[in-house]
């Protein structure tokens, strides 16, 4: 068994105990978008992080609110996608993270979600909603969709 082998064992532990070995190696082998990084999309990007999700795409072109905070870290300036790319890659070092200055607002902007295994679309956009339900239809992609406005999340 290797040093990164007995790191992961270590790291996911719990999970591991709940799905095993094989079921750790999908999350480590899963590709995972997540579309709009208010406070929904952030929080669901943290968890995927910590699981051991192995390639997480933030999808985000909103400019980072002034003394923006996470985790008592300040967020960069600059385009959420890569904003907080640089920050959960400080959560968990093992996995890929894609950050795209981006909304999704047109089908060309719907090339960013090719090769995900799940679509997440944290936004309120109804338009960004629809490009997200066409491309997970059209793909066969799971896609969940939320809202950060209070009592609209589904």
């Amino acid at each position: 068994m290797t040093e990164l082998e007995t790191d992961e064992e270590i790291m996911y532990n719990r999970q591991m105990r709940l799905w095993g070995a094989e079921g750790q190696s999908k999350l480590k082998n899963s590709r995972v978008a997540v579309v709009g990084l208010g406070p929904q999309g952030v929080y669901t990007s943290l968890c995927l992080a910590a699981l051991g999700i192995g390639n997480i795409v933030l999808v985000d072109g909103e400019e980072v609110e002034k003394d923006e905070m996470f985790l008592d870290m300040a967020v960069p300036k600059g385009p959420r996608g890569l904003s907080y790319r640089e920050l959960f890659s400080k959560i968990n070092q093992k996995i890929n993270l894609e950050g795209y200055p981006s909304g999704l607002e047109t089908r060309v902007d719907q090339t960013l979600l090719t090769g995900t295994n799940v679509i997440i679309d944290a936004t309120n956009s109804v338009r960004s909603k629809k490009l997200s339900t066409d491309f997970g239809k059209e793909r066969g992609i799971p896609v969940l969709s939320t809202s950060s406005r209070w009592g609209y999340t589904k």
